[in-house]
């Protein structure tokens, strides 16, 4: 998920369409495996990991339990090293959350923003 989008607004990743009018969420809608999800993942994670140079990817994953989101994850990381030529330094981290609280991660990540920017303020 892309937390901040167009006018400043959370953008949901999964529901970005491709040129074939598919979504993330739709072609992941087809497994149940998190290997092959990870397959199916890896060249839309990747153009966001060129594109935007994130730092942190939150992957919060309700198709799966909890336990099958690390497979996810290490799975997703070894295509995109494997498939579309990363490498662990230039990958971001990848954190796994589960079902419990939907969209935890917001919140979170809207509070580390202004403690940064705080932060950037503060030291100029």
């Amino acid at each position: 998920e892309v937390l901040i989008g167009h006018n400043n607004r959370f953008c949901g990743f999964g529901n970005i369409e491709d040129s074939a009018g598919n979504t993330l969420f739709g072609k992941l809608s087809c497994t149940k495996d998190p290997e092959e999800a990870a397959k199916v993942i890896s060249l839309d994670t990747a153009n966001i990991i060129r594109i935007l140079a994130p730092h942190t990817i939150v992957i919060e994953c309700s198709r799966f339990p909890d336990s099958s989101v690390e497979r996810l994850i290490s799975a997703l990381a070894k295509n995109l090293e494997r498939e579309h030529r990363f490498t662990k330094e230039t990958l971001p981290e990848f954190i796994g959350t589960g079902q419990h609280i939907c969209h935890a991660h917001r919140g979170i990540a809207m509070k580390m923003r202004e403690m940064w920017i705080k932060q950037v303020i503060h030291n100029t």
